[in-house]
Formats: structure tokens, C-alpha cells, sequence
């Protein structure tokens, strides 16, 4: 079961809101920072980019298991699949915007994938991946926004933040289904 009353309206943001990393984050607008807060910058963006491979891999995982008749929340785990893509996109250049590059990876992401992989159900990974991790993450992203040391981060987080808001409401109301007609 994966229904979620409100799937056509959340793929239908997805689809208006679209946005590029390459268009519509102002990356000229990031000065050389100092070496130590560059360091800190880049590996946040490391963490991210790592972040958002589970939270992209993780949904396609279901969507070819899950039947064709629910074809909105399908497209609308596809298109969180798209979504993820972008932010690895996004915070991969950030790293690299400064010449800071990609870090180290924290590894911490093997714990939260395992787990996540763990699920029995739709309803279970989505509780694990859209309301508490990306719940998470949409808490860092927005304030990502607000610690942001030019317009290129701000743009950056607050884009991320718009799509892990939809896949937030995906977990939500999908639940809401689900203790609705449980």
C-alpha cells in the first residue's frame, strides 16, 4: 500500500518547481573564505552529497515493486529520485566551487541505509527515510539558509529545502492514509 491523497499535487510541484544548479544558483557570488571555514564548508557538502545518495537510492529501490496503478505516488518517488540527483549535484560543486573539494566521507551513512533498506513496506521505509531523515535534513537545510556565507549557498539550501519539504509531505500524508484507513 502507498497511497497518499495528496500524490498528484505534490508531483505537480515537483514538476513546476524544478530548478538547475547550473541556472539558478548564483555561484559567482562565493569569495574565498578562510582556510578553516572553506574546510568546514566543503565537508558539510561532502556529508550532503552523501546524504542525499540514500535518499535517492533508497525510494528507487520500491518503485519497480510497487504496481502501476498507484501511478502518482510513483512518480512522485521518482521524482524525489530526480530531486536527490540535483542536491548531489549542487553540494558536489559547492565542494569544489572554492577548490576545497569533496572530503572525506563521514561513513555515517551506512547505519541509516542499512536501516532504512531494512524496511518490510513502503509505509516503514517512508516513515524511516521521509519523516525522520528527511525531516532532518530539511532542518539542516533551512539552516544552511540562514549560516550561508554568500547568495550561491543561500540559493542552494533554500532550493533543497523546497524539494525535502515535498518528500517530507509525501512521509506525512502517507501516513495520514495509512491510520486513516488501517
Amino acid at each position: 500500500e502507498i497511497w497518499l491523497d495528496n500524490a498528484s499535487f505534490l508531483y505537480e510541484e515537483a514538476l513546476q518547481r524544478q530548478w538547475s544548479s547550473a541556472t539558478d544558483v548564483p555561484w559567482h557570488t562565493i569569495k574565498p573564505l578562510p582556510d578553516d571555514i572553506e574546510q568546514a564548508e566543503c565537508q558539510l557538502a561532502t556529508f550532503f552529497t552523501e546524504v542525499e545518495f540514500v535518499a535517492g537510492d533508497v525510494p528507487a529501490r520500491w518503485i519497480a515493486a510497487t504496481t502501476p496503478d498507484f501511478f502518482e505516488p510513483r512518480q512522485c518517488l521518482l521524482a524525489q529520485v530526480m530531486d536527490e540527483s540535483r542536491h548531489m549535484d549542487v553540494f558536489r560543486k559547492r565542494a569544489l566551487a572554492n577548490g576545497g573539494g569533496l572530503m572525506q566521507a563521514s561513513g555515517g551513512t551506512a547505519g541509516v541505509v542499512g536501516s532504512i533498506d531494512l524496511a518490510r513496506d513502503v509505509t516503514e521505509m517512508s516513515s524511516r527515510l521521509h519523516i525522520s531523515g528527511e525531516g532532518a535534513v530539511l532542518t539542516m537545510f533551512r539552516m544552511g539558509e540562514l549560516m550561508a556565507y554568500n547568495e550561491a549557498e543561500k540559493a542552494m539550501y533554500r532550493l533543497c529545502a523546497q524539494d525535502e519539504a515535498r518528500h517530507v509531505a509525501f512521509g506525512v500524508m502517507h501516513m495520514r492514509y495509512m491510520s486513516e484507513t488501517a
